[in-house]
């Protein structure tokens, strides 16, 4: 699981200084095809897409307001579960014996993306999370 967002070119870092081999040498990035994602693991990231709004937020009083908000954690788990997602689409399009329901990727991911723009404070990772998941096809 841990390769897939380098699957996908998400890139964390902005630094110049920062050298990554991802950007430098495309061809060294993991294959879709080596990883493969059990009905469990799926699952479960269907099951953070439905809870992350709920159980991770907490409320914190300023002044007169009442803020909601999330660890920055609940970004990065988020994340990883439409990876997660993306990847056993791809994986049950590749192998339509499986059966299974065709759904449009772009609207699932756009669910996603939808959920980490709610996310309070807006992390700084939050932006890039949301165009990695944009650019999937």
């Amino acid at each position: 699981m841990w390769l897939l967002p380098a699957l996908v070119g998400y890139e964390p870092f902005n630094n110049d200084d920062f050298p990554s081999r991802l950007k430098d040498d495309p061809s060294s990035r993991p294959a879709l095809v080596d990883l493969h994602f059990s009905d469990a693991a799926s699952s479960s990231a269907w099951k953070i897409l439905d809870q992350i709004g709920f159980d991770v937020q907490t409320v914190t009083t300023v002044g007169d307001m009442e803020l909601s908000v999330s660890p920055v954690w609940s970004a990065i788990i988020l994340f990883y579960a439409a990876l997660v997602v993306w990847a056993r689409m791809i994986e049950d399009q590749n192998h339509p014996t499986k059966g299974g329901v065709q759904l449009s990727r772009k609207k699932i991911m756009g669910t996603f993306m939808a959920e980490l723009e709610k996310i309070r404070p807006r992390w700084g990772c939050i932006p890039k999370m949301v165009a990695t998941l944009k650019n999937l096809d």
